[in-house]
C-alpha cells in the first residue's frame, strides 16, 4: 500500500483550510467555535431555530470563530408538508393519541408543568417553535444565504433544489444520506460533499451501517469527496474512515460530553454511563428514525396498546409538550435527552473539545504508522 506523508490531507481539507477531516456536528455554539480553532469543522444544528434566532446565531459564532469556516445544519425533507400551522397540525392529530400522552404523563408521573416561553436555558431563550413544513425550512435557509455560510448541510432531503443559488453565494453544500441510492441522487444535482450516515450514529439516521454503507457510497459518488458517519469516536476510527474512501469524518455525541457543552447534566450523564447496546433507533419522537440512550418510554411506544407513529410533524407536535415537561421536571425514567450514537461505549469522561480533538489526531496517526503508511 502506498505510503503519505500526511493522511490528514484530504480533499476537504483543502478546500476549507483545515488542519484535520474531522467534522463536529451539534447545538452548542461554544464547542463549534472550539472545534473550529482546534483545526476542524464546527457545524451548528439550527433545525428547530427562528429566522430570527438563526440570524442571532451566525452573528454570534462569526464574531468569534476568527475567520475559520464552520457550517449550518438544516432539515429540509420532503416529507414535510409544504405549509400549514401548528394549530392546523394539532388538530389533524387523532384524540387517541391525545390520551396516550395523558397516558403516559400519569404513568410515569410527569408533572403537567414547563418553564414558560422566554426562559433563558443553556444560554439560549426557549421560543415557540413553528411547525417544520418546506416553507419554514425555505425562511432558514434565507438567512444563511444572507450570512454566506461556508457550508450549509442539508441534515435530511435531497438539497437540490436550493444548491444553485448556494452555489451563487459562494457556499459549499453537503447531504447527509443514509442509503446509496440517496447519494447517487444527490451526487446528479451537483452536491459538493456527502455525509454516509450508518445507522450506528446518534439522532437521525438510516438502516445501514457506517462499514457497510461508507465504502458502497464512496464508490458510487466518485469523485465527490465523501465523509463517514455513524458511531465515530477515536483516532482510530478516523484512519478507518480515510480507508474505507472517505475524506473525513461527520461526528457527533463525543462532543455532548466536551468540557464546553451546555448540555444537560442528566443528559451527558446518561450517555457516559451508557453501552453501546444501550442505545436505541426509534421514531415515536418526531415520526423519523432517531437513535438516543433508551429509557422506559421507548418501550411503551412499541408496546401493544400505543397508537401508530404519525407522520411528519405531527408525531414531533404531539410529543412537544411532555417531552420539555420531562425535561424541566428531570424526570430521569424517560428523559429523551439528546441523540446519541453507538460511539456512547467509547465515552467515559468529560474532557475539554480541544483534548478529545487532539487525542483523535495523534491516535489516528499512530495507526498508519503501526502499518507503515508514513513516510
Amino acid at each position: 500500500m502506498q505510503k503519505t506523508k500526511n493522511p490528514l490531507e484530504t480533499p476537504f481539507t483543502k478546500e476549507f483550510g483545515l488542519q484535520y477531516p474531522i467534522v463536529s456536528f451539534g447545538h452548542c455554539k461554544d464547542v463549534i467555535v472550539e472545534i473550529c480553532k482546534a483545526g476542524g469543522m464546527g457545524v451548528y444544528g439550527v433545525a428547530g431555530f427562528s429566522p430570527e434566532e438563526i440570524d442571532r446565531e451566525l452573528t454570534w459564532i462569526e464574531e468569534r470563530v476568527e475567520g475559520k469556516p464552520f457550517g449550518v445544519d438544516v432539515i429540509v425533507s420532503g416529507s414535510m408538508p409544504a405549509t400549514g400551522t401548528t394549530e392546523e397540525f394539532e388538530a389533524q392529530i387523532p384524540q387517541a393519541h391525545w390520551d396516550w400522552i395523558e397516558k403516559l404523563r400519569k404513568e410515569f408521573n410527569i408533572p403537567n408543568t414547563r418553564l414558560p416561553d422566554g426562559t433563558v436555558i443553556n444560554g439560549r431563550v426557549r421560543e415557540p417553535r413553528g411547525a417544520f413544513t418546506q416553507e419554514y425550512a425555505r425562511a432558514q435557509l434565507e438567512v444563511l444565504l444572507e450570512h454566506r455560510v461556508p457550508l450549509f448541510a442539508c441534515a435530511q432531503g435531497n438539497p437540490a433544489f436550493i444548491i444553485p443559488e448556494m452555489h451563487h453565494r459562494g457556499v459549499k453544500v453537503l447531504g447527509l444520506i443514509g442509503l446509496v441510492r440517496q447519494a447517487v441522487r444527490e451526487h446528479a444535482a451537483g452536491i459538493d460533499y456527502i455525509v454516509a450516515h450508518g445507522q450506528d450514529g446518534g439522532g437521525h439516521c438510516g438502516p445501514i451501517g457506517t462499514f457497510t454503507l461508507t465504502p458502497q457510497v464512496a464508490r458510487a459518488v466518485a469523485p465527490t469527496p465523501v465523509l463517514a458517519a455513524g458511531g465515530v469516536g477515536c483516532g482510530r476510527q478516523v484512519a478507518a474512515a480515510l480507508m474505507l474512501g472517505a475524506a473525513g469524518v461527520w461526528t457527533g455525541t463525543a462532543w455532548l460530553t466536551a468540557k464546553e457543552h451546555d448540555i444537560e447534566p442528566i443528559a451527558q450523564a446518561k450517555i457516559l454511563a451508557a453501552r453501546s447496546e444501550d442505545t436505541v433507533r426509534t421514531n415515536w419522537g418526531d415520526g423519523a428514525f432517531r437513535r438516543h440512550v433508551g429509557s422506559r418510554m421507548d418501550e411503551r411506544w412499541v408496546s401493544k396498546d400505543a397508537p401508530p407513529i404519525l407522520p411528519r410533524p405531527m408525531q414531533g407536535i404531539l410529543n412537544r409538550e411532555i417531552m420539555y415537561q420531562i425535561a424541566d421536571n428531570k424526570v430521569e425514567d424517560v428523559y429523551y435527552g439528546m441523540g446519541c450514537g453507538q460511539t456512547a461505549g467509547l465515552l467515559t469522561e468529560v474532557k475539554p473539545a480541544r483534548q478529545i480533538m487532539d487525542e483523535w489526531v495523534n491516535e489516528c496517526l499512530e495507526a498508519f504508522e503501526q502499518y507503515g503508511l508514513l513516510t
